[in-house]
């Protein structure tokens, strides 16, 4: 059985989408207490991190991971993770937690970096 939704167009499909990982970082951080997301980078995806970003939750409970970089520097034009840095700047500032591809493993949480192996509430690939 398909559950197909058709939104009249790229704003709505946002918006609902924004909605739904909101709901999806809320049920996680109230059932395990953080709330894990593996995100792709791209062009594509940037403007619903950005309105996420924008949203209230309770950011310092939020692991965000990156599930594809390409081979450039962080501060290549190019990077994703740089890309992300900056679409959710807004979530960063207030306690939100990145964890990069390239970051150093000295520099991530040894928990998080377990529970991403072991348990992420969201993909998006």
């Amino acid at each position: 059985m398909t559950n197909e939704r058709v939104f009249p167009d790229r704003s709505a499909l946002q918006d609902a989408l924004c909605e739904a990982m909101a709901a999806v970082i809320e049920h996680a951080i109230a059932a395990r207490g953080v709330a894990l997301l593996g995100l792709s980078g791209g062009n594509t995806p940037l403007p619903l991190y950005r309105q996420l970003a924008q949203q209230t939750l309770d950011w310092p409970r939020v692991v965000f991971a990156l599930v594809d970089e390409r081979r450039v520097p962080i501060d290549h034009p190019l990077s994703n993770e740089r890309a992300l840095r900056e679409a959710l700047a807004p979530a960063l500032d207030r306690g939100a937690r990145l964890q990069g591809m390239q970051t150093p493993a000295s520099a991530r949480s040894e928990e998080h970096t377990s529970e991403l192996q072991s348990h992420s509430d969201l993909v998006c690939r």
